[in-house]
Parts: C-alpha cells; structure tokens; sequence
C-alpha cells in the first residue's frame, strides 16, 4: 500500500456514497473505524470492511459550571413574538405631496337599454340583445322592431310592453343613442303605437331627426312617456276632427253623432274668401218633377234632374249672345234663328243644310282636330256610325277600326276598293295578289335585285337583297366565296355570280356553302371575259347547286 499521511486517511464521519480504500478511517455513532477492504455504502458495523479502533465511552458525569465566558457574537434574529398590546395613537403627521394622476378607467355604458343596431329591414324577430328598422333610408322608416332581452340577457317585457300605457294619440319619444362617448348621434322617434310579436315588439313611429347608426353597432334606448289625455271638459263641444284639413274646404260629418268631421281622400270642395264653389267630385240631386231639386239661378231660372240621364229646365236656355234653345213641344227643341252654324271655342261648326249636316273644323293649328271620344272604359262598341236609307253602314271602332262596304278612289264608277273574301282585296272586282295569297301573275315581269360586289379575296354577297352578284376589274385570286357569304335563304332560291377579271386569269374557290352538280364549279376566270355562275337553293344539304357555268 502507498504510503498515507494521517490527515489524508481520516475521513470525518461516514458517508454512504463516498468510496474508501484500505487505511481510511471514519467516526460513526461516536465511535471510529478503519476501512480494511476497499468499500462503498457498507456500513462500519460490517465486519468485513471495517475494524473498530474505538468504541464510544459511556457518558460522564457533569463537571462543575465554569465561569462566564465573554459576549459572543450576536445570533441571527429570532421568530416574531406575539404581538402586544396596541399603543395610543400618536399625533397625526403632515399631509404629503399629491401622488401622480392614474390612467383613464374605461367607458361606462350611457343611460337606456343596451341594444346592437341591426341594418337588416325584415318585420321579424332581430335576435337577442338586437333592434332594426323597416326602411334602409332612416326619414322612410315607420317601424323599429325590438327583441325583448337586451344585450345583458335581461329581460325587459313589462318595461317595453308598458310603452303604450299613455291614453294620449302619442305614447312618447324615443331615444336612441351610439354608446361610445366619441359618437354623439342621436336619433329622436315619436311613438305612435304599439304591436306584439312572438319574441319582440313592433313600434309604430315618425321620424323626428337623426342619422342612421351603422350595423352592429352598439346603441342605448331610452323611452319618455308621454302624458295620459286629460279629461274632456264638462261642456258639449266635443266634435273631433281629422289631424290636417284643406283650407276653406266644406265641412264634412263622419257617421250619425254629430261629434266626428272627417276630411277628403282628393278633391276637397271649397268655399274662396269671395264665394266661389270650387270642386272635383260632382252635384247629385233627388229625381223630382219640379223644379225643386236643382240648381237655382236668380230665383227664375232652375236645372233639376227630371229622371234617370236627364237634365231639365223649364225655362230657355240662351247659348252665346244670339243663340236661344226653347221648349217647342213635347221631345223637340227650337233655335231661336236658323241652326245654320253653331260654332265651339275652338272653331268646330255643326251647319245642317238641305243636303244633309256638315261637321267642320275651321282653325289653322295643324294640332286641333275634330274629334269624336268615347270616353267610358267598357264600351265595346262602335263610337261612330253613318247610315243611310238604304242600310248602307260605316263605323268607326272604339278600337280604332273602320269598317266601310267599298272604298271609292277618284271617280265612283272606275276605281273601287272592296273586301272579295277574309283576308282577300279586290279593285272593280278583280282579287290584288297579296305576299301570302296564291295567284297567277299574267304579263308581270320580276325584276332581278343586281348588286355590284366589291372585288376581294373574299367577296360580301347577301342573299337577303341580291339576285345578281357583279363582280368586275377582278385584281387578284378568290380564296372563298363562302367566308363573307351571307343570308336566310329559301329552297329554290336562285342566285348568279358574274365575274370579269382585271386582264389576268384569277383563280376561284367557292368554299363550303357550293357545291358541284353535273355541272362543276368553276375553278378560273377567262381573261377579259364575263364569268356566269348560277346557283339554285338545296335547303336540304345547306348549299347552293351550281346549275350553270358560261
């Protein structure tokens, strides 16, 4: 073994995890011990490791108390005592500076009920803790529509079902504001009234100001009632009338009481300052016999309904300065002066003679017309009809159809325009041809629509207006006739190209919508000499036949 100096083997108390080696000593339980085998965590008590050098002696008896060694160094503080009884309060020290301002508190909710804006317009429950408007344009909006919880969950049923608790026409005012300080908007409701829905309520308003609130946005609602109606005076003057009325317009009761007036939808009658009646509805008098349901004018002369459409005077009526209807006999009426010419304002004149009776319209304005109206919307009728002697009738249609026997153009025996059948014309008896009839043309000659055609590589042809396509000074090859081809063409149709080049032989390809017969298409000019290509309509392979080559 390596030699070893004492303090090198002596090790202090056991440990367990330390590792020792032979020569090693160590005190446990107050006795000491040397390592005799190389060990680690076994006890010294263990024999096979360990020898004991000294066992721990029995303990001595107290010596006698020495004397009093000077002050050592004073200890760590002890634990807190319990504490003692509290002292008088002492006198009250001076204030001391004014600490530094805290930050903002955040916003408190402004007065009301708390509610979100919806922007929706729909007469509908707006959900939880939501109110809307019917109209997106807040001066149309008649109704607001309220749910019955606010934002809080709190429900406010009685408090808003109370809102028309007021006897007076107007429940209250309503208020509805932003509920950020920042915003100061305000929109100002006069209640007018109330309805219940399942879940919310529905608010029967007039706009009084403010701007519409954005959606989603948080607002607050505050209702002020108006005042119960007071009650009616002891006295009799209790008529009610309507909220507005027409100025000078007549008075008017509505039902048997006595108390009610009520206006007019339109046309109000009125009385002026200086008497004159003015109105747009019309007079209605009792039928009588006498002249004592009318109009009376001066006390001498009255117009009474006599019957049913019949309008009487039992005096002479005077038309103009000159013109006088008077009574003759029973359903006749005489002019006082010959009814030679009773003239309008407007300078239309009704002159009988011994001919007949001319109506005239005798006025420069190209825009006056004599007119004859039928003015009732069922009528069906003719609202103008000429007859003669012989039952010869012509009418004029409330819907604008004239209907006459014959026409005579010029003179009455050579030129007469007739009806031969439905839907079929004739002049001195003989059938006009129309687009749709059949008939034979004798001596009739069609004549052929010739269009001259642009020279191009790709000719524009219209088989809507063209027979002959012409086509001269050709300047250079034709790619296709079919690109710019163009039409509604019928089968049978018949359409000729004619083609004259410039002096050099141009090639021609026709394209798609040709075809060759028995009879090829052609495939070059002849110099200087005119090309006839004609072609006739197969509708039933969508191209047109080439019949003729020269």
């Amino acid at each position: 073994m390596a030699n070893k100096t004492f303090s090198s083997l002596a090790k202090g108390a056991y440990n367990a995890g330390t590792a020792y080696t032979v020569g090693d000593f160590v005190t446990s339980a107050g006795s000491s011990y040397a390592c005799i085998l190389n060990s680690t965590n076994n006890v010294p008590t263990n024999a096979t490791y360990w020898a004991l050098l000294a066992s721990v002696g029995s303990t001595g008896s107290t010596g006698s108390t020495g004397s009093t060694g000077s002050t050592g160094a004073t200890g760590p503080q002890g634990i807190q005592g319990v504490t003692g009884d509290t002292g008088s309060t002492g006198s009250t020290g001076s204030t001391g500076s004014t600490g530094s301002t805290g930050s903002t508190g955040s916003q408190g909710d402004k007065a009301g009920l708390r509610y979100n804006f919806s922007t929706t317009t729909t007469d509908s429950d707006p959900g939880a803790g939501v109110f809307r408007y019917n109209n997106a344009t807040i001066a149309s909006v008649t109704s607001i529509f309220i749910d019955l919880t606010d934002q809080g969950a709190v429900d406010f049923t009685s408090y808003i079902d109370s809102w028309d608790d007021s006897t007076n026409t107007v429940k209250g005012y309503l208020e509805i504001k932003s509920n950020d300080n920042a915003d100061t908007t305000v929109n100002v409701w006069r209640v007018d009234s109330w309805t219940t829905a399942t879940g919310y309520r529905k608010l029967g308003v007039t706009f009084i100001s403010g701007v519409l609130p954005a959606n989603a946005e948080a607002c607050t609602i505050s209702f002020n009632r108006a005042g119960d109606k007071g009650t009616d005076g002891a006295g009799t003057g209790d008529v009610v009338g309507p909220a507005s009325s027409v100025d000078n317009s007549i008075v008017r009761f509505n039902s048997t009481t006595g108390k009610l007036i009520q206006g007019y939808t339109s046309g109000a009658p009125t009385v002026s300052d200086t008497g004159d009646v003015s109105f747009a509805g019309k007079l209605a008098f009792a039928e009588g016999t006498t002249d004592t349901n009318g109009i009376d004018f001066g006390g001498d002369v009255t117009l009474y309904r006599s019957a049913a459409d019949t309008l009487r005077t039992d005096d002479d009526l005077q038309v103009g300065a000159n013109k006088v209807l008077l009574q003759a006999s029973a359903g006749n009426v005489w002019v006082a002066g010959a009814l030679n010419n009773i003239s309008t304002a407007n300078n239309a004149s009704i002159a009988p003679s011994t001919t007949g009776i001319t109506i005239k319209r005798n006025i420069a304005d190209a825009n006056t017309t004599l007119a004859v109206t039928q003015t009732h919307a069922s009528s069906t009728g003719e609202i103008l009809t000429l007859a003669n002697s012989g039952g010869v009738v012509s009418s004029f249609s409330q819907t604008g159809i004239l209907a006459v026997p014959t026409i005579e153009l010029g003179h009455a025996s050579d030129t007469t325009l007739s009806r031969s059948a439905a839907g079929v014309l004739a002049v001195e008896g003989v059938v006009i041809p129309s687009i749709s009839s059949t008939n034979t043309l004798t001596n009739k000659r069609i004549t052929r629509r010739v269009v001259v055609t642009t020279q191009s590589a790709t000719p524009t042809i219209n088989t809507n207006n063209t027979d002959i396509s012409q086509i001269t000074a050709l300047a250079q090859a034709i790619t296709s006739f079919t690109t710019n081809l163009s039409g509604t063409p019928v089968a049978g149709d018949y359409l000729m190209i004619q083609i004259t080049d410039n002096g050099t032989a141009r090639a021609l390809t026709f394209g798609a919508s040709f075809a060759a017969t028995t009879v090829a298409l052609p495939t070059t000019t002849v110099i200087n000499t005119m090309l006839r290509v004609g072609f006739q309509r197969n509708n039933a392979n969508t191209v047109w036949d080439c019949i003729a080559s020269v």
